[in-house]
């Protein structure tokens, strides 16, 4: 179709032409397609434009028009058939020139016949230079693969199945095809264009072609691309043995090598590294190609050389080249009478013929490979049937390729429909070579294969050969056995071949009884064939392992037996030539254990006529050598003695079989239990037993049984135990069975007798209980027995003597512990399940936990004696003794109860026996701490007096009443007290004696400071300065190491600047420490100073005074604020406030305050401003619930109420504490206590003086001191 272009505007053909050529990388298919395009689009639109102009006239009424402009419009006019109708083909090399005739029926040269004389053709052939290279690298060796490499189109490639070309040239490559799976193959194509030649045939005259009329041919050859190909086929062998990854990298190597080659890279391809050399080395080299070659190369190297020289080899005008692509023209366009060539086969229908094909060839390849293997080559049989379906095959393909190549030009030519293709396609697919068929009967031979050579292998490593000739063993007097490994299922006749034998030699494939679709191949290799090929085996190499001596030849062979598919072993004796199916013995039943007598066992084993001898082995499991023991024919039991004890055993019976084949049982195990656990097994019954005898025999005493508890505790652990005792028993009958038969070791019995050690059924906890238990009834017993000779009733019922109107008080001695909880009971009730309870750990001590202790058997001694006096001196008739049972915590043991005028409700009559509690010892006082009271006691006591008294002094103790304080004591002083309850009948019961020394005040004194000597003389008292952080502004002062379990009270002392705190915390300080006046001391934590004057605070910060000392009544803790109103001014005012508030956020530990002290002198009309400042700026940063805690500290007080000083208070709306008449709390003090008398001044008069002031202070204090101890503290949440 060119080359009518090329007439119509050659230039821009030319030029279309030369860029084509100059591109290396656009294939000459395509650029000629686009330019066939284009050039159509124009074809129509000139076509167009000359109907209308010149209508529907004929071409030679457009003759008449002279000028160039006609000859070029008649060539365009008869431009659009051949360009449409064009065809284009591969050479495939052919030898193509132009003006042949060619036949595409046939896909065939017609030789001898032209159109054209060559004169005519030489002058309408035009040249043009078409240089283009491509390279191509491919792995694949399928048809459709190369077909694509060497651009062969559907048609094309039908023809060449069909066998309908002889092509040469590169186009030999299209033969070769890889021989085996094992073969890994590269490809290398070369394609090279020079040149596209092309003959116009638009110029002839009519006249000048000869005339045509034959239908031998369909077109005529009008343009040739020239060039040439090669191909480069590398192939390399793969072995079995061989690493699939190595094989894999040097495949990968070349590959890499090639492709460089296929960039163009030529230089960069040659270098090779020695890794790369060593991967190319086990590629050999075949060549096909359009060259000339001096010799084919056969290595990559050589192939790299030769690749080098390719272009030169083209000549050096290119000349040396072949006809590559060729374009016809129909000749049906030229002569009117030749057959119009209009069908082409469709593509679906050649990718299916060419799919047919390829899998034959492929089953033809695979059996080729199977024939290779060790079976094929080993066993004739196994290799005639492999071989005939490679014959079968291509003998199949043969066939279908000729019916192809008749049927092809039929079709072609429209002599037949398609249908004929189509039939013999599924005449293909109903046949025994259809794809599935084929590949399901390779499958399974290669798994046979597979199989067959992996028992060969393992055959011939155990030394036993290949035989084809059996006679020379037979014949051999040195061999007495031969013994053959023979597969007995080679021979088996193959249904598929059989039916393909069939198909192949009918002429009518309809005669032939075969369907495809339910065909399955059914093989000798089934699974139970499989295993009774590897059991086969497994006998047979056993017997290798037992003779290895000359007389006996094992051998390998193939006979077909159908009684014993797959395999068997052939047993062929001395003198003999008939050869026997080998069988070895039955395995033999296990040996039973009849009996184990210490260190003895007894087994019994089984009965085995038909084998030659019978054994039993036996070794320890450690070991690995078997001792034997040979039986006698008609032995039954076999006796093993002098066992290890906790030793496990295998014992088995052993078969033995011709050839001294052995078959082995079962292996029975067996552990002979050490005698030590079977007797610790032995002794927990017994004791379990011994434990439920106990306590039948207690229940058989109705003496001890009095009590329905103790009846029933008895019960309870006699019903456990039975039941604990028939669990245990089946559970350590169960794992000594296991123990013996190995199922379980040693360890597990072991591990059951200690779970019972651990558990509440050990023996030493039931010993201990019934040691106990007896202890306890025989106590009840003999108290039970003094009871009854004092005359008390046993039996009595409580609910008459109750009823009873005349009957006013019923005493009971009531044993109180006989019915409480028993641990050792409980745990058994809840061990239910042995391996989760076990905690070894844990162990209840019943000995401990037993009620009947030393001191309470004592108590109940006191009791009875108790219980016996009461019924000596009350014997009346409106008093009732009795025994009775009541659980009471309190009293363990035994207690006294009393039930007044029928009332159902009982008083314990004994009180606890606890004594009092020291809680303070001061120097005149001692603080106590006693038990309340039982209900019966109607007057509590204290008693207490100088230990060398003999009369004591006594203090009443209120109901509700927990501590009592004795005053007015002697100081340095030893006191013997008590308590004394009281009972109904007048019974008084007394506590022990505790014995108190008082402080001694010279202890105190040698560890103070005197400040001056004097009467009182002045001391003060040894302190512990805490600065802290001296960015505080407060400090703290130690007296004493706090008590936590000592009562603690907290005071903020609050008053104007000459009010008298400061000898106020000296009075509450001595007042703690029970300070007499007669004594003539005084103590001071702080004292004036002489260089300060009384307008000036003698406090400038806060000072928290913690005052700890033994000797005081409680821990106190003071804050003591500075003065207010002094000369420093309101803004010191301001900075205590903000002090306290800082105090509050600190780490001090002040949480809580139980009261704020607001200090006033008694003689004060009214309050200043600055006084009732920082009285309300101390209620607002405590809150204003703290009022409760808010009370007045008159100074300077005559001992009289301070009106004016309430009234000033009042009118300054100061909220305080009150009292029950809605009065606020005050409390007075006199400030002069501690003066000392002056020279001048009356001695008498100063002490008179003195003895008030005193005695006015301690009266303020003990009430200040009571309040604190009623009140509630405020938490310090200042805000």
């Amino acid at each position: 179709m060119l080359f009518r272009v090329t007439t119509f505007a050659g230039r821009k053909q030319d030029s279309e032409m030369a860029a084509v050529s100059r591109s290396s990388s656009v294939s000459l298919r395509v650029m000629m397609a686009r330019t066939l395009r284009s050039w159509r689009v124009r074809v129509d639109r000139l076509r167009q434009r000359l109907v209308k102009l010149f209508g529907k006239r004929s071409v030679r009424e457009v003759l008449a028009v002279k000028g160039k402009e006609t000859d070029c419009l008649i060539h365009i006019i008869n431009m659009d058939p051949v360009g449409v109708d064009s065809a284009e083909t591969a050479a495939l090399g052919r030898p193509f020139q132009l003006g042949m005739l060619y036949d595409c029926r046939r896909d065939a040269i017609v030789p001898g016949i032209r159109l054209w004389s060559k004169e005519q053709q030489k002058q309408n052939i035009r040249i043009n230079p078409q240089v283009n290279t491509v390279f191509t690298v491919t792995a694949s060796d399928s048809i459709e693969e190369k077909s694509k490499l060497l651009n062969i189109n559907g048609s094309l490639k039908l023809s060449l199945l069909g066998g309908l070309l002889n092509v040469s040239g590169a186009a030999n490559f299209l033969k070769d095809t890889k021989k085996s799976f094992k073969q890994e193959r590269l490809t290398l194509h070369y394609h090279s264009t020079t040149k596209f030649q092309e003959l116009t045939i638009n110029q002839f005259a009519s006249g000048d072609m000869a005339h045509y009329d034959s239908d031998i041919a369909t077109h005529v050859v009008t343009a040739l691309l020239y060039g040439a190909d090669a191909c480069f086929v590398f192939d390399r062998e793969v072995s079995s043995d061989e690493d699939k990854m190595e094989i894999d990298g040097n495949v990968k190597a070349v590959f890499e090598k090639l492709k460089c080659f296929s960039d163009g890279n030529i230089e960069a391809s040659m270098k090779l590294n020695d890794s790369q050399k060593a991967a190319v080395q086990k590629f050999n080299c075949t060549f096909y190609g359009d060259f000339q070659l001096p010799s084919n190369p056969t290595s990559f190297e050589d192939a790299m050389e030769v690749f080098k020289d390719l272009p030169k080899l083209l000549g050096e005008n290119k000349d040396l080249v072949v006809p590559l692509r060729v374009w016809l023209y129909p000749l049906d366009k030229l002569f009117s009478r030749v057959v119009k060539f209009q069908h082409e086969i469709s593509i679906g229908l050649c990718t299916n013929i060419e799919s047919v094909i390829e899998s034959l060839s492929m089953t033809e390849m695979k059996c080729s490979d199977l024939l290779k293997d060790t079976p094929a080559l080993t066993f004739t049989a196994f290799h005639d049937q492999i071989n005939d379906m490679k014959k079968n095959c291509n003998q199949c393909k043969l066939i279908l390729m000729k019916e192809l190549g008749s049927l092809l030009p039929k079709i072609r030519g429209k002599f037949i429909e398609d249908a004929a293709l189509i039939d013999l396609l599924r005449d293909h697919e109903k046949s025994p070579f259809e794809r599935s068929v084929l590949e399901q009967w390779l499958k399974q031979k290669e798994k046979e294969s597979d199989i067959i050579k992996t028992l060969l292998t393992q055959l011939n490593e155990s030394e036993a050969k290949v035989e084809i000739n059996l006679n020379k063993n037979v014949m051999n007097l040195e061999v007495k056995h031969s013994v053959s490994y023979t597969f007995t299922s080679l021979d088996w006749p193959d249904v598929l071949l059989s039916k393909q034998k069939a198909f192949l030699s009918h002429s009518t494939k309809e005669e032939i009884d075969w369907n495809s679709s339910e065909f399955e191949h059914k093989t000798w290799l089934s699974p139970d064939i499989q295993k009774t090929m590897r059991n086969n085996f497994k006998i047979f190499k056993n017997l290798i392992d037992l003779n290895d001596s000359k007389s006996v030849k094992f051998i390998v062979s193939s006979k077909e037996i159908e009684n014993n598919p797959g395999s068997c072993i052939l047993l062929y004796e001395d003198e003999c030539n008939e050869a026997i199916c080998f069988t070895p013995p039955s395995k033999p039943d296990c040996p039973v254990i009849e009996d184990v007598i210490g260190t003895q066992v007894v087994l019994k084993v089984p009965l085995y006529p038909a084998t030659e001898e019978l054994k039993l082995l036996y070794k320890m499991k450690e070991d690995n050598d078997w001792t034997s023991q040979t039986l006698s024919e008609n032995q039954d039991t076999v006796t093993l003695n002098d066992l290890r004890p906790d030793t496990e055993y295998s014992i088995k019976c052993t078969a033995v079989g011709k050839l001294k084949y052995t078959v082995d049982s079962d292996v029975t195990r067996l552990t002979v239990i050490n005698q030590n656990l079977i007797k610790a097994k032995e002794s927990a019954i017994e004791n379990l037993s011994w434990t439920e005898n106990k306590c039948s025999v207690f229940l058989e005493n109705t003496k001890e049984t009095t009590f329905s508890a103790i009846h029933k505790k008895i019960q309870d652990m006699r019903r456990n135990c039975q039941k604990y005792r028939q669990d245990f028993s089946d559970r350590i009958k169960s794992v000594i069975k296991s123990v013996k038969s190995c199922e379980k070791e040693s360890c597990a019995l072991m591990d059951l007798l200690q779970a019972h050690n651990e558990s509440p059924f050990n023996e030493k906890s039931l010993k201990e209980w019934i040691t106990v238990k007896e202890k306890e009834l025989n106590t009840v017993n003999e108290f039970l027995r003094q009871l009854i000779d004092f005359g008390a009733e046993v039996n009595g019922s409580l609910d008459s003597y109750l009823s009873d109107i005349e009957l006013k008080n019923v005493f009971c001695y009531t044993f109180s512990s006989l019915e409480c909880s028993d641990e050792l009971l409980n745990e058994q009730e809840n061990y239910k399940i042995p391996q989760k309870m076990r905690n070894p750990q844990k162990k209840t001590d019943v000995v401990s936990q037993s009620w009947l202790t030393g001191s309470i058997r004592e108590k109940m001694r006191e009791h009875l004696k108790i219980f016996k006096e009461l019924m000596t001196s009350h014997s009346s008739q409106n008093t009732k003794f009795m025994v009775s049972i009541k659980d009471h915590e309190e009293h363990p043991g035994s207690c006294i109860l009393l039930y007044e005028n029928g009332h159902n409700e009982a008083v314990c009559f004994i009180s606890p026996s606890k004594p009092i509690t020291v809680q303070q010892v001061g120097y005149r006082q001692v603080v106590l701490k006693v038990s309340p009271p039982c209900p019966a006691t109607e007057e509590l006591k204290l008693l207490y007096k100088i230990k060398e008294e003999k009369d004591w002094i006594s203090q009443m103790v209120s109901e509700n009443q927990d501590t009592v304080t004795l005053t007015d004591l002697r100081p340095d002083t030893e006191y013997n007290i008590k308590c004394a309850a009281v009972r109904k009948l007048k019974y008084a019961i007394e506590s022990d004696v505790t014995t108190v020394t008082t402080k001694d005040k010279n202890d105190l004194i040698m560890k103070c400071i005197l400040i001056k000597d004097g009467n009182p003389a002045r001391y003060c008292v040894q302190k512990k300065m805490n600065n802290g952080d001296q960015s505080k502004p407060y400090r703290k002062i130690t007296f004493g190491e706090r008590d936590r379990n000592r009562t603690h009270k907290v005071i903020l002392m609050l008053g104007e600047t000459g009010a008298g705190k400061t000898t106020l915390i000296n009075v509450m300080v001595n007042y703690m420490l029970g300070v007499q006046r007669e004594e003539n001391v005084w103590f001071e934590i702080t004292h004036d100073q002489s260089d300060r004057t009384s307008v000036h605070s003698q406090t400038s910060i806060i000072t928290v005074y913690g005052f700890y000392l033994q000797e005081s009544l409680i821990d106190l803790t003071i804050i003591d604020t500075p003065g207010y109103g002094n000369t420093c001014g309101l803004d010191l005012d301001k900075k205590i406030a903000e002090s306290l508030l800082s105090l509050s956020e600190s780490a001090v530990g002040i949480h809580e305050i139980h009261a704020v002290c607001l200090v006033i002198k008694a003689t004060q009309n009214r309050l200043s401003d600055r006084q009732t400042y920082i009285f309300d700026a101390v209620q607002s940063l405590f809150g204003r619930d703290v009022a409760k805690n808010i009370v007045l500290l008159f100074t300077h007080s005559d001992g009289k109420r301070p009106k004016n000083a309430m009234k000033a208070v009042e009118e300054a709306n100061i909220k305080c504490a009150v009292n029950d008449k809605n009065q606020p709390v005050f409390f007075l003090f006199d400030n002069c206590q501690a003066d000392t008398a002056d020279e001048d001044e009356d001695e008498e008069e100063y002490q008179t003086l003195q003895q008030q002031a005193w005695n006015r202070s301690y009266r303020g204090m003990t009430r200040f001191f009571m309040f604190l101890d009623n009140i509630n503290p405020k938490t310090c949440q200042m805000t």
